[in-house]
């Protein structure tokens, strides 16, 4: 896909925009929300990435213009309500939750080990 869009651009500063919306637009929310954020999770972290930079690319193709603003908005917008749903999913595939109100990771950590 990367090289696809590579080749596509004819112009070094349009290769930069793109790259850096994408920066921006799929890796920003899950990158302080993983920092921020105790009970984040792998799975909500990959897939706000996956989200967010489909949606960067997708609209910049419906706009048409390389260097408009709003591609990086959509990109944020929807990694952030894919980070918060991913993370907050009942299931989120056999990660495990840790309390928000413990005092530190290593509590959480014994007890969700169940251990003294």
């Amino acid at each position: 896909l990367m090289v696809a869009i590579a080749c596509a651009l004819q112009d070094v500063v349009a290769a930069l925009t793109v790259a850096y919306d994408i920066l921006v637009g799929g890796l920003l929310v899950p990158i302080l929300g993983g920092l921020v954020w105790r009970r984040g999770t792998n799975v909500g972290a990959i897939a706000a990435m996956a989200v967010g930079t489909v949606a960067t690319l997708a609209t910049m193709v419906v706009l048409g213009d390389i260097f408009a603003n709003e591609p990086i908005y959509v990109g944020l917008a929807s990694g952030l309500v894919v980070w918060v749903l991913g993370n907050n999913h009942p299931i989120n595939l056999g990660q495990p939750y840790f309390s928000p109100f413990a005092s530190t990771a290593y509590d959480d950590l014994r007890s969700a080990l169940r251990l003294k």
